[in-house]
């Protein structure tokens, strides 16, 4: 139950077992197109959540509940119905900001693995695994360089860059707009691909698969996008959002984020100019992940 990227890329590694995703996200893309079965409460107010996943609970009594990042769900509506459950608890735990972790942790000492996704562990916990990044796809699952730029209909003689929408509409028509300002001044530079979760085609899901043939990527430092972009050794420009619970700005603490529309342009032209290859060769942490949930099954 959780984030929607991370719970498609572990629950594919464990498509021998019976899995159910439970989502609360207009955005569930990822689930449908790795063909995981899944419910979606989105639109439900927090009564009703509570009461359609403890009826699923109950009914179904699985094996193991995996919740994401929030250890009794977002709204608070796991806390009962994880007592109540007789299956083992396990959390994947990625950073967020530190006053948030402090409340959690009587909580999370009730679960009986803690998988650290972004290092170092938060919480103090005895029994915890950390692993790399869980990516949607491996690194012998991604397209190469020529296939991405023929499927995106892209120049190969200058570099593309992409500009990645967190999804929020409206942070998205300022960004998109603002990138769009700076092509028209650079047209013969480089070529512009906007990617958003509002207009998701299949052309461009899993984004991690297209990394290969894109030279620098720009967007939030949200987990998914940051780690991929980390992963595939794409050059990366951040612009980290304030979020209530995801600490982006620690995220990419070590990373560009240009503060002006200025510093933006003037990062672009200087990493246009600084373009290497490098090969991709990574750990996908969602197999690792679905070893250590396969221990408890």
């Amino acid at each position: 139950m959780g984030h929607v990227n991370r719970c498609a890329a572990i629950l594919r590694k464990l498509k021998d077992k019976r899995v159910l995703a439970i989502a609360s996200t207009p955005q569930i893309f990822p689930l449908l197109n790795e063909n995981i079965p899944y419910i979606n409460l989105a639109g439900l107010n927090s009564s009703d959540v509570y009461k359609h996943i403890r009826w699923l609970v109950l009914n179904y009594d699985p094996k193991v509940i995996i919740m994401d990042t929030f250890p009794h769900g977002l709204v608070g509506e796991m806390e009962e119905i994880l007592k109540e459950s007789n299956g083992k608890k396990i959390l994947i735990s990625r950073h967020v900001k530190q006053e948030v972790t402090l409340a959690w942790q009587e909580i999370v000492n009730k679960f009986n693995l803690v998988i650290s996704v972004e290092k170092p562990l938060q919480y103090k916990y005895a029994n915890y695994e950390e692993i790399e990044p869980v990516l949607l796809r491996d690194a012998n699952e991604l397209l190469s360089a020529v296939e991405v730029r023929k499927i995106l209909s892209v120049n190969n003689k200058i570099p593309v860059i992409a500009a990645v929408s967190t999804g929020d509409f409206a942070w998205e028509a300022n960004f998109f707009n603002l990138f769009l300002d700076i092509w028209l001044k650079y047209k013969d530079i480089f070529q512009p691909i906007l990617i958003s979760p509002n207009i998701q085609e299949q052309a461009t899901y899993p984004l991690i698969e297209l990394l290969p043939g894109i030279d620098i990527v720009i967007g939030a430092a949200g987990y998914n996008l940051f780690y991929e972009v980390k992963a595939t050794k794409r050059q990366g420009i951040f612009m980290p959002q304030p979020k209530r619970y995801d600490d982006q700005h620690w995220r990419a603490r070590k990373s560009p984020t240009p503060q002006t529309t200025e510093e933006l342009e003037n990062m672009i032209l200087s990493t246009c100019s600084q373009l290497h290859n490098h090969e991709i060769k990574y750990i996908n942490g969602a197999i690792k992940a679905a070893e250590l949930i396969r221990k408890f099954i």
